[in-house]
């Protein structure tokens, strides 16, 4: 944690196939192959520069399955687990930068995926611009480049890829302007730069120029029959507000 990353230029195919299948999903482009059944490895195809889609290894990382079975060929799948370098085995968020690079927070520190290997970021003592917790609850990409993960019990810290460093926001209680909670449990940035934070006091709206938050309060009753202020999730759909779990 903490040190310079060079991103390394490309990276190639995960597995032999026999012919593929690219399906088309929303603006993703989600790739499968036809697997050759003694092989027993999940086809990935990280992104070009001619073409960004999702990376399904998120499915490797969060199923860990031998193989699934479905009409047509069968697609099996290759575990990655603490013995190739994931700093622990409970995974909790899974996130794809800008550049088409793997995050993975866990339990124990944050992960970034290559494609070959890990580099994991955890607090280093002393140093406030390393996390502050390793136990990772959320991963937001930025499309400044940063990373915004979700930290428990400590805010959210937005870390810049190149340097390994972090910029911390937290509650604090004589600033209103700063988060509600530092327990956050959701975030997603809309494409004016706005973080959506979803906390147990309802929805942040952080701008990520000033790091200045404004709260909205979705209940102020405490009868079970209403709707709480535990905000779980969110989803940006174009030309509809904005949903929230």
């Amino acid at each position: 944690g903490g040190a310079r990353r060079t991103y390394p230029t490309g990276i190639g195919a995960a597995c032999r196939r026999e012919r593929r299948e690219a399906i088309a999903v929303g603006h993703c482009v989600l790739e499968t192959c036809a697997m050759v059944r003694e092989q027993r490895t999940l086809c990935v195809t990280m992104p070009s520069s001619r073409r960004r889609g999702w990376i399904p290894a998120a499915v490797c990382l969060a199923l860990g399955s031998s193989s699934l079975e479905a009409q047509g060929p069968s697609l099996y799948f290759k575990r990655i687990a603490h013995d190739h370098g994931l700093s622990n085995p409970s995974v909790t968020a899974i996130a794809q930068d800008v550049r088409g690079f793997l995050w993975v927070g866990t339990q124990d520190g944050l992960n970034f995926f290559d494609g070959s290997g890990f580099t994991v970021f955890r607090p280093i003592p002393g140093d406030t611009t390393s996390m502050a917790n390793a136990w990772v609850s959320a991963l937001e990409p930025s499309r400044g480049g940063w990373i915004w993960a979700a930290v428990t019990g400590a805010g959210i810290h937005r870390l810049d890829p190149a340097t390994g460093h972090s910029r911390r926001y937290r509650h604090d209680p004589a600033n209103p302007a700063s988060l509600a909670s530092d327990m956050v449990t959701a975030m997603l940035e809309n494409e004016d730069g706005v973080l959506w934070v979803g906390t147990g006091r309802g929805v942040d709206a952080l701008d990520t120029a000033t790091g200045r938050a404004r709260h909205f309060v979705l209940s102020t009753r405490s009868d079970s029959g209403h709707f709480a202020n535990d905000v779980l999730a969110f989803l940006e759909v174009p030309g509809q507000p904005l949903w929230v779990g």
